[in-house]
Parts: C-alpha cells; sequence; structure tokens
C-alpha cells in the first residue's frame, strides 16, 4: 500500500512516459504484472499518491488495450502520442504541450522502474522545492536519469529533442543538474532476463 502525504505539490506535474512498443521485451512492458498489478497501474498509483499538481500518461503503442487496462484509474489523465514509433522524443514534446499553465516543473517518471517507491520520488520533489530553478535527477550507475524533475525555465531544451533521445542528455549537460543518489532506479525491465531478474530479487 503506498503511504500518502497531505501537503499538495500545485505546481508540479508528474509525466508517466507509457508509449513505447516494447521491442525488446516481445510484450507490452506497460501491463506486465508485478507484485499483483501492471507496471503501469502501479507507477500511476505512485505517481497520484505524490498529491502534485497533475498526473499524465503518454501513451502510444498498444493504446486500446491500456486505455481498457486503466479505465479504472479515473484521476489520471491519459494522452496519445500519435507519433510514439519515432522515438521517446515525440512523448516528451506531447507531455510539455498537455501540461498545465500553472505547472512549473514536470516530473518525469518511466513504467519499467518497479522498484522505485513514493519515498523516493518525494526526496526528489523536496530537494526540487529547495532549488526550483535547477534540474534534479537520480543518479545511478554512475549516470543521472529518470526520475528527474526539469523546471519549466529547461523545456525549450526538450522541445529540441529528436529521434529516441530522452532527456538525459539534458541532465548531464547542464552544470546546474543536481544529482540524488537513487538505486532503485537502477533497476529497469527492457527484456525477459531483466524480468526474471526482478522476480527473483523480490
Amino acid at each position: 500500500m503506498v503511504k500518502k502525504i497531505k501537503v499538495r505539490n500545485t505546481k508540479l506535474s508528474v509525466v508517466i512516459l507509457a508509449a513505447g512498443g516494447s521491442t525488446r521485451l516481445g510484450i507490452p512492458k506497460q501491463l506486465v504484472k508485478f507484485k499483483g498489478a501492471s507496471l503501469l497501474s502501479r507507477t500511476t498509483i505512485t505517481a497520484l499518491n505524490l498529491k502534485a499538481l497533475e498526473v499524465i500518461v503518454i501513451i502510444g503503442a498498444y493504446e486500446y488495450k491500456i486505455r481498457k487496462h486503466m479505465r479504472f484509474i479515473t484521476n489520471a489523465r491519459l494522452v496519445s502520442n500519435k507519433k510514439w514509433g519515432a522515438g521517446m522524443a515525440t512523448s516528451i514534446k506531447v507531455a510539455i504541450r498537455s501540461c498545465s499553465v500553472h505547472s512549473e516543473g514536470i516530473l518525469f517518471l518511466t513504467t519499467d522502474q518497479p522498484l522505485v517507491k513514493a519515498a523516493d520520488l518525494r526526496k526528489i520533489i523536496a530537494l526540487w522545492k529547495r532549488n526550483p530553478n535547477h534540474q534534479v535527477a537520480s543518479m545511478y550507475n554512475d549516470v543521472l536519469g529518470v526520475p528527474a524533475i526539469i523546471p519549466k525555465r529547461n523545456w525549450g531544451d526538450l522541445k529540441k529533442l529528436s529521434a529516441d533521445h530522452g532527456a538525459r542528455k539534458i541532465l548531464m549537460n547542464d552544470p546546474k543538474t543536481i544529482g540524488i543518489k537513487l538505486s532503485n532506479a537502477s533497476i529497469d525491465v527492457d527484456t525477459k532476463e531483466d524480468l526474471l531478474m526482478l522476480k527473483r530479487l523480490c
């Protein structure tokens, strides 16, 4: 059960990038079950319990299946990326266009980091609140990555991304990016071998 918090993060949008085709896994990773729930529903429920301004789920591949699967989670907004096949950059651009005008930052999440907990995300949010003009990113395996918060001042850089490039380059190239160690984010699910390793760990 995800512990809820009382304070609403009214300036923060949470975006879950879930549009990919899962080509390496061979099945929709968004719908893979882990501890009784799909990776996507687990990530979405965790995001909702952060009490952010909004939770947006960017979908593309397997859209019909995902919409059907998510029909009972009504507080998250599903946004379709019709160009998902052109790479992750298209989903990031759709996310920016979909955010509220009141948003001052986006917390980007993926569905394939199932060990990331709400407590991990709250640490990232707390650090960003103390440094609202800085990017705050998870640090694992000697790199910066998602989960990460990118403030509005950096959205222009996100709009310049192309193909399958995510935000990592922007996070790494900005000397003001603040890293926070998050070992739980180092485990992701891209292949069947990853899935088997995850089950062994848990």
